[in-house]
């Protein structure tokens, strides 16, 4: 289970740059990215079609949607994914390598290739009630009022 604190980055300007060193820094910070854009809503929070929706199974949500023109999707490991529960709004965490959850990266942009551009498709996705961050209605206000020097982070919960 996936769960969100908020901590301040650690640097890693001190490591050498080199391939291992690269993946020590991603193994202790996971990449997270922002997934808003919406083909037909683009990053209006008010037209999102991507749906959380209740399970039967209590504490668990239901995503299905697709995000499209999300930056570095290609490379992430997290995806704190924007949608709607009922008439709310919400951000919910959802890991790379989910059940139901695939990326098809955006190729042929000239100009465009290190960005990684991605498009994200959430077919029956399961998702964790805990890995909602803030209120339903407040994921975005949640998320933008967060001091600069704060990041969400990802840890792994110990049961």
């Amino acid at each position: 289970m996936l769960s969100v604190s908020a901590m301040s980055r650690t640097s890693s300007t001190s490591m050498p740059n080199s391939t291992s060193a690269q993946n020590a820094t991603r193994a202790i910070s996971p990449e997270c990215e922002f997934a808003l854009t919406e083909p037909g809503a683009g990053s209006d929070t008010q037209a999102l079609v991507t749906e959380y929706a209740p399970t039967s199974n209590d504490g668990e949500l239901s995503l299905n949607g697709h995000k499209k023109w999300i930056s570095c999707a290609q490379f992430a490991d997290i995806f704190l994914v924007f949608g709607v529960l009922g008439q709310r709004s919400v951000a919910c965490l959802v890991g790379r390598g989910t059940p139901g959850f695939s990326i098809e990266p955006i190729r042929e942009l000239l100009g465009f290739r290190a960005a990684g551009l991605a498009e994200l498709h959430f077919e029956n996705v399961r998702v964790p009630a805990a890995n909602m961050v803030g209120k339903p209605g407040f994921g975005l206000s949640h998320v933008a009022a967060a001091r600069p020097n704060e990041v969400p982070l990802l840890r792994r919960r110990e049961r």
